[in-house]
């Protein structure tokens, strides 16, 4: 047995520890009787999910997570160190109408709570959480008054479609885990939607096809903020209008029946039909991103066969590209709009599944998916127009998708669809610009006709160039038929 001292340094440190069998009457040691033993020990860190807590002047309780890596097992029998050892002090003078407590069940969560504001001035306060020698301050801010707010289920527009590029193509935004205090005018919840929408086309080819859309906002106020976390044993249980929760990896899921409800109510004009389970689903060719209130990484899209999509968008504070933009991008445009596949490949020595070739294959039958194929022959591939125009000399057939290394191709090394970078592969962008089109009521393009215009310029990273990834894959497409 032995034992190691915390390590309070910023890095990760090592050393050797050096075994040696009992020496002989001779003073000499057997050769196989000794061993070095490596110890890695991981640094001393104390994080907090949120800095600052911003509040209405409503009574309000939110949950701010605690995450150290100084832990200890109140209830374990065993080794495992399962819970966050810290302490937490709330300012003078906020006592009164702030309250701070650990959650019985899990104390790596803190549930902060406000008093109505009843006073004619905003007020604020701070909690700092100490763990082993480190610290963390979160801010807490509530608001004296509030301004007019939206309506649950009212619909604003955000931006009309050019009508001289034919019929508008619907883009629907709306949240879960948004308040009342978020959904005051020009407030939280709107600036929330309309980073989404900028998100959405601040990458080609939806840039240049902007005018073609119609971009609405649906308000959605939830009783409390946040998203579930139904991976965590004994999290706690957030009450929000859509029942979205983040599971495990980084899928996430919500009431698909409540959100359509939404939509019905703020655009009576849609059609929609029932599926086998009872839930509502809309019969239209629309994109709903769904802006989810957590700075967690996570992102999951529905795709109905009739083209009616769900795109779940955390606001992601990770380091691009794991943000809030790379999810809407990768989620949004590219699952959500383009229909694709994911282009990742976590299992590199692994064969795709031909049950999985086999569901595929049927999606892109109805238009799905059309950036994946299970040959190499160039001269039979799905995108076989780019390969050979010097234009496009880098577009080919490059082994690996679906998170599999082998037994399916894509177009290009590296786009959005594996590593969330502001970039479609040319096929990608075509397949969206075409879909564009036609809903608009236009002509689609054909490969020429959209060569001539296509002046995007492809990433000079490959693969190797790319840092190691750092997350999980996002969840896989939630495939629905309706029909």
């Amino acid at each position: 047995m032995f034992g190691i001292d915390e390590n309070t340094t910023d890095a990760l440190r090592y050393g050797e520890i050096y075994l040696r069998g009992k020496t002989s009457d001779s003073g000499s040691v057997t050769p196989e009787l000794t061993d070095t033993i490596k110890v890695l020990q991981q640094e001393l860190a104390l994080s907090t999910d949120y800095e600052e807590l911003r509040f209405g002047p409503y009574a309000q309780k939110k949950w701010l997570t605690v995450t150290s890596t100084h832990r200890y097992p109140p209830y374990a029998t065993d080794d495992s160190f399962t819970v966050s050892d810290y302490t937490y002090t709330l300012s003078d003078g906020a006592a009164a109408w702030c309250t701070v407590e650990k959650n019985s069940n899990n104390e790596d969560y803190l549930s902060v709570s406000v008093a109505d504001n009843t006073t004619d001035e905003s007020r604020s306060a701070a909690i700092t959480v100490t763990s082993s020698t480190l610290s963390r301050t979160v801010r807490i801010e509530q608001k004296a008054s509030m301004g007019a707010v939206y309506t649950d289920g009212e619909k604003i527009e955000l931006q009309p479609h050019d009508p001289t590029k034919g019929n508008g193509v619907n883009v629907i935004l709306m949240g879960d885990g948004f308040t009342k205090s978020d959904l005051e005018l020009n407030g939280t919840y709107k600036t929330a939607m309309v980073q989404a929408a900028g998100y959405f086309f601040s990458i080609e080819p939806f840039r240049s096809y902007q005018e073609y859309f119609d971009v609405d906002m649906i308000a959605v106020e939830s009783p409390e903020s946040g998203v579930n976390d139904s991976a965590t044993p004994s999290a706690p249980v957030i009450n929000n209008a859509l029942g979205s929760s983040i599971g495990k990896g980084t899928s996430i899921t919500w009431n698909a029946d409540q959100c359509a409800q939404y939509i019905i109510s703020a655009f009576p004009q849609f059609k929609h039909g029932t599926l086998s389970d009872g839930s509502l689903y809309i019969d239209e060719e629309i994109l709903v991103i769904l802006v989810l209130n957590t700075p967690r990484y996570a992102g999951t899209t529905s795709l109905y066969n009739n083209g009616y999509c769900v795109a779940a968008c955390p606001m992601s504070t990770g380091a691009a590209p794991y943000d809030f933009e790379g999810l809407v991008h990768h989620e949004a445009g590219g699952h959500g709009f383009g229909l694709f596949e994911d282009e990742y490949v976590y299992s590199e020595n692994a064969t795709i599944p031909y049950t999985h070739i086999a569901q595929i294959k049927q999606w892109q039958q109805a238009g799905f998916y059309q950036n994946v194929d299970f040959t190499a022959n160039t001269a039979q591939i799905r995108w076989k127009d780019f390969i050979g125009p010097a234009t496009y000399s880098y577009v080919g057939a490059y082994e690996g998708a679906c998170t599999y290394g082998l037994g399916v191709w894509r177009p290009e090394e590296i786009s959005c669809m594996d590593y969330n970078i502001p970039y479609f592969s040319a096929p990608c962008r075509m397949y969206i610009t075409n879909r564009i089109l036609r809903l608009a009521g236009k002509l689609e393009l054909s490969f020429a006709g959209f060569a001539a215009a296509d002046r995007v310029t492809p990433p000079s990273k490959t693969k190797n160039g790319v840092p190691y990834r750092t997350m999980p894959p996002l969840g896989r497409p939630r495939m629905i038929e309706v029909n």
